[in-house]
């Protein structure tokens, strides 16, 4: 019998097999793990370890308030341990995507073995989870694996407190929904909440139809206790969230087009048998290549399968309909559903990826799986459900030789021979090559279902596990070379980013418009937010965090003569805004800078070439800038950073009032003389919320782990 200890084991080893090449002479993780998170994370972990929080980072399109970015991970903690203690390179980012398939992996076998399962059966659908299409397909966006990481948890808890109204049990599932909260994307936090609504009412209801008074007061209680903790602990994150709603471009409801959305499209669905599909002629799919990998594993298929032939219970068909639904969900515009939650639903029309329902469909799926395993009474009706998938993969097979009329296999079937044959491949010699494999892991289990009666039932359903780990881990080695890892050692690449600057270097020298954050292929395969790890002020980035001040110098007919400076110059030229933004005809010198009229008369008319100044800069960190100035006259000192709430300015140790200048940055008024200018960015409340969150994280921590051993007993 397989012990629940040798269970965990084997789920932390499913995946060091199947993603070897992640960390084992690793490849680099590609995509937006490597464009966008990793920088973000790199970022992060140089301020935690040069003692500094990241509220601001300079770097990124002339300076984004890094912790309100829903997606930095800012108050992650995990993000934490691993920034301070190890540092963020492209080897420590794989890890932290291993780590989350891991607790993936780790929480969907609690939940199976709470709902009664055994332990084979649990451990099976766990691995099923943690190699399913969401952990291949979209392992470049971080903020879903964690999301997806710890929705098992989440569940496991929160219909722990629902059945059993324990204190530990809510604070349980409030720490888990802050962890999926604060590392996780927005989206799933919506649907989360949809769904505990709903689930609330309907206990409620149910309580109070059968007039259990103490019962539903203890359930109001319990859920208090949940909600308060909850914000208690998330407060920063969400408070900073709030706070920057109107100052980012995309908290703007989405216009509904069947353009913009990346859905899990109804062609998708072959993907739930034949995950290789997702690799070739993506176009067939009208989406994109990491939104469209539906794979559970084959013995979920076959369970699932079973219900349409059997007669499960109530629960079961109640719980594979609402994942049906939320598969519906998921076609986007290309089904009905989507059209009327996007437009009389709210937050719905924030959620921009319809294929994020894919998620927990596909969950609902394989507990639904997990839960007909061990209901099903007549080994026949498992038998037929094999049966039928065979056939179902026979005429794929038909279908797929009479397009393509050969079967191409793979040169080598090495990273770079997977790699190059997926490219010149098509979806019907895919279906064609997976078939193959597909029906041996069928016939599998045929063979254990013979061997049911002859062999010990324990040893039946340990070769039942190995072959979900076998089916489960050749899908997961096919899709890596494709939609997880690039072509590049992580050692190589972290080389090259020992070699730049350490902590934050100080310069003048150089101006914005000298620097994009687009790579020249250096650190491929990220091509994006390179300029993060070479610590040089860009006006450019890669990042959704994209403020509305930000856009407006963006849409400036003369943008680039207003950057073209050091991220700190002295100016004597102001000139009002346009009547027209795309104006052409206004002229830029080249000291010029743009403000409005009732700041302008704050400037003195001066001739342009009597300015004399300069302008030093003596100290930089990502929250605080410090420059020594001298001028012959009453000027402007223009900084090339976005103008947000929590900037405050010193002149000489006294306040000095921080004006919005060039549509985006900031300015502010210098006396004739020598000054020390000093710019501190201070976020108010939420530092307070953070040091408040993280004691309360830590106490709650403490508690949840000393109560752990009574609850088991």
């Amino acid at each position: 019998m397989i012990k629940k200890y040798f269970a965990f084991a084997v789920l932390v080893a499913v995946p060091l097999i199947a993603f070897s090449q992640l960390w084992i002479h690793a490849y680099a993780m590609a995509f937006d793990m490597a464009d966008y998170f990793l920088p973000n994370r790199f970022f992060l972990s140089q301020c935690l370890q040069s003692k500094n929080f990241p509220w601001w980072n300079p770097y990124s399109g002339l300076g984004i308030p890094f912790y309100a970015d829903p997606q930095s991970g800012a108050f992650y903690p995990i993000a934490w341990v691993i920034g301070y203690f190890f540092g963020y390179d492209f080897y420590t980012i794989n890890c932290e995507y291993l780590l989350h398939v891991i607790i993936a992996g780790a929480g969907m076998f609690t939940l199976m073995r709470f709902l009664n399962c055994t332990t084979p059966i649990a451990l099976a659908i766990a691995i099923s989870f943690q190699l399913c299409g969401v952990f291949i397909g979209n392992a470049q966006h971080l903020t879903w694996i964690i999301s997806a990481a710890w929705m098992p948890w989440v569940f496991f808890y929160r219909i722990k407190f629902f059945g059993e109204g324990k204190l530990r049990d809510a604070i349980a599932a409030a720490f888990c929904l802050m962890m999926m909260t604060t590392g996780g994307y927005p989206g799933f936090l919506i649907v989360m909440l949809y769904i505990f609504f709903i689930a609330t009412i309907v206990q409620s209801v149910v309580l109070i139809k059968h007039k259990k008074t103490d019962q539903l007061k203890n359930f109001v209680l319990i859920n208090m206790v949940f909600a308060i903790i909850y914000f208690l602990i998330t407060a920063p994150y969400i408070i900073s969230f709030l706070q920057a709603l109107p100052y980012f471009t995309r908290a703007n409801a989405l216009q509904l087009s069947p353009g913009y959305f990346l859905a899990f499209t109804p062609q998708s669905i072959v993907s739930f048998l034949f995950p290789s599909v997702t690799l070739s002629n993506i176009s067939f799919f009208k989406s994109d290549a990491s939104m469209i990998n539906g794979y559970i594993g084959l013995l979920p298929l076959i369970l699932l399968v079973t219900i349409f032939i059997s007669k499960p219970n109530r629960k079961v068909w109640l719980l594979f309909s609402v994942s049906l639904l939320m598969l519906l969900i998921s076609f986007g515009t290309g089904f009905i559903v989507w059209d009327f939650l996007f437009n009389y639903f709210p937050l719905i029309n924030r959620i921009r990826f319809p294929s994020l329902f894919r998620v927990f469909a596909m969950f609902g799926f394989l507990v639904s799986a997990g839960l007909m395993m061990s209901i099903v009474a007549s080994p026949k009706k498992i038998f037929c459900a094999i049966v039928i998938l065979l056939g179902v993969i026979f005429f794929a097979e038909v279908f797929s030789f009479v397009d393509e009329h050969r079967i191409v296999f793979p040169t080598a079937l090495n990273f770079e021979g997977i790699k190059d044959f997926f490219r010149g491949s098509s979806i019907t010699n895919n279906i064609l090559v997976q078939s193959i494999f597909q029906v041996f892991i069928l016939l599998l289990f045929i063979f254990c279902w013979i061997m049911k009666n002859k062999w010990n039932e324990n040893v039946i359903k340990s070769l039942l596990v190995l072959i979900v780990i076998l089916d489960m881990s050749v899908a997961a080695k096919l899709n890596l070379p494709i939609t997880i890892a690039g072509n590049v050692s992580t050692d190589s690449l972290n080389v090259k980013l020992k070699l730049q600057p350490n902590g934050f270097p100080l310069s003048l020298e150089s101006k914005l418009t000298d620097f994009v954050h687009e790579g020249d292929g250096y650190f491929a395969p990220s091509f994006f937010n390179n300029n993060i790890f070479k610590k040089q002020f860009a006006y450019t980035s890669y990042n959704p965090f994209d403020l509305t001040s930000r856009d407006k110098l963006d849409l400036f007919s003369k943008q680039q003569l207003l950057l073209k400076h050091p991220i700190a110059f002295i100016s004597n030229q102001p000139v009002s805004y346009p009547l027209n933004i795309s104006d052409t005809t206004i002229i830029i010198g080249r000291n010029t800078f743009l403000i409005d009229d009732s700041e302008r008369n704050k400037f003195s008319s001066t001739v342009n070439d009597s300015l004399q100044s300069e302008v030093e800069i003596i100290s930089l960190s990502p929250n605080h800038f410090a420059f020594q100035t001298k001028s012959n006259q009453t000027a402007a000192l223009v900084i090339l950073q976005n103008y947000y709430p929590g900037w405050k300015a010193v002149i000489d140790g006294k306040s000095s009032v921080i004006i919005n200048c060039n549509y985006s940055t900031m300015c502010l008024l210098l006396p004739a003389g020598n000054h020390k200018a000093d710019f501190n960015y201070d976020p108010g409340i939420v530092k307070w919320w953070l040091y408040l969150s993280a004691v309360l994280q830590l106490v709650l921590l403490i508690y949840i782990a000393a109560t752990a051993k009574r609850n088991e007993s």
